[in-house]
């Protein structure tokens, strides 16, 4: 049941069970989110409070379609009536994010269900062409990012200097895979599986995990990293030898196989504050990209113009290598890139007039297409492309997860070969 607007808190008794069912969820949270991050979900989750009167453990799909009828979900965020004015589009994702990783902690799977996954997504319309071209307009080139992966393999593989390589290293990372800073900063030296050639990816955006394929070729460059990355730790042992604290962080870094990849070598305040040895924070790692990702831009003059990129930027970049360059199918770099919705991953696919009268050409007749055009989904009789837009049909309503979604793909192209 809706609570009233003005709703002010819940009974005694129950708003003590949660207080106490929200203490065990913070500490849930510390193993993996930031500070920062577990008070917002907190504050999120007592705003949802006051508009529906119930645990949200134990809330019911009737309750979720409420919250989404309430006027702070589905008001306009800038009415100037305050009983009608909603949430902006940022606050409704961290309120999703904060009630999804409430319900994990509880071990809750009925809301979680295909039928009930348009409660966690926010819907949006095709970016079409605009989209495209506003996606190439602040990604580097690709031949410009090509050839930043070889410089900084280069330096990684051949500098007499921990710290540069270090930083290259944490350069190489976004450019090489397009995955987020909160993954690279949560990486830990036991994600990297060679033997595999799998990379672990624990929770970034939309708290999910995904394994990422990572070729031999890279072995090298990591093991050289690693050496660096010892060196560094062996260096700051015999600088901070007095600090038991510090040593004991310094110990872990290079004995435990679950330590951080990347951590925090310097401080403003050293002694008992010293921060050397913990988790390196997110804003360090944008910084240090930012100052080693440096391009130089054509601008019409003499002098190329010098250009920082932020690491977000080498994301696209690989989503554009993975659609144009390798051929790969929307649904695998979906799959790849961590994409909850297929949309995102189409954002990167020209949408325009001339894109359609191509792929009407190309698949008159049914036949497909050249084969030199990538793989086509197709089933031999012309049904291909209907029965991937039934597929994607289904998984827009909800029917279809994702993972469900890729391998009906996956399952339909092999049909295709």
């Amino acid at each position: 049941m809706l609570a009233s607007d003005k709703h002010s808190g819940t009974s005694a008794s129950h708003e003590d069970a949660l207080n106490d069912n929200l203490e065990r969820f913070e500490t849930y949270l510390r193993g993996y989110v930031a500070p920062q991050t577990i008070e917002n979900y907190l504050v999120r989750i007592h705003q949802v409070m006051k508009i529906i009167d119930k645990d949200p453990s134990k809330w019911s799909v009737k309750d979720c379609e409420n919250l989404m009828q309430s006027p702070k979900w589905a008001g306009n965020p800038k009415d100037p009536d305050p009983d009608q004015k909603g949430w902006k589009r940022n606050t409704k994702i961290l309120t999703r994010a904060a009630l999804k990783s409430y319900w994990e902690f509880n071990r809750r799977s009925d809301l979680t269900g295909p039928e009930n996954l348009s409660f966690w997504k926010l819907h949006r319309l095709p970016g079409g062409l605009a989209k495209y071209n506003e996606l190439k307009a602040k990604t580097p080139k690709m031949e410009d990012v090509i050839r930043f992966r070889e410089t900084c393999k280069q330096v990684i593989m051949t500098s007499n200097s921990p710290g540069q390589v270090y930083r290259n290293y944490l350069a190489f990372l976004p450019a090489e895979f397009g995955i987020r800073v909160k993954a690279i900063q949560n990486l830990r030296l036991c994600d990297f599986k060679f033997e595999l050639n799998e990379l672990f990816i624990f929770r970034t955006k939309g708290d999910k995990s995904r394994l990422v394929h990572i070729e031999d070729s890279i072995a090298d460059v990591h093991n050289a990293f690693l050496r660096a990355r010892a060196e560094i730790i062996t260096k700051l042992m015999g600088i901070h030898i007095d600090n038991p604290e510090v040593m004991e962080r310094l110990e872990n870094l290079r004995d435990n196989p679950e330590a951080w990849l990347f951590f925090t070598r310097y401080t403003e305040e050293p002694g008992k504050s010293c921060n050397v040895g913990r988790q390196l924070p997110g804003r360090s790692i944008s910084g240090i990209i930012r100052s080693v990702a440096r391009f130089k831009v054509e601008n019409g003059k003499n002098k190329p113009k010098i250009v920082q990129y932020c690491p977000h930027a080498f994301r696209h970049s690989r989503a554009f290598e993975l659609l144009e360059i390798k051929g790969q199918q929307p649904h695998e770099v979906m799959n790849y890139l961590g994409h909850e919705n297929i949309q995102t991953t189409m954002n990167y696919i020209p949408q325009g007039i001339e894109e359609q009268k191509a792929a009407f050409a190309r698949t008159r007749n049914g036949n497909g297409g050249d084969r030199d055009n990538g793989p086509r989904l197709n089933n031999g009789n012309g049904g291909g492309n209907h029965d991937l837009q039934n597929l994607t049909d289904l998984y827009n309503r909800g029917i279809l997860t994702v993972q469900q979604y890729a391998e009906a793909c996956a399952k339909l192209s092999r049909g295709a070969n």
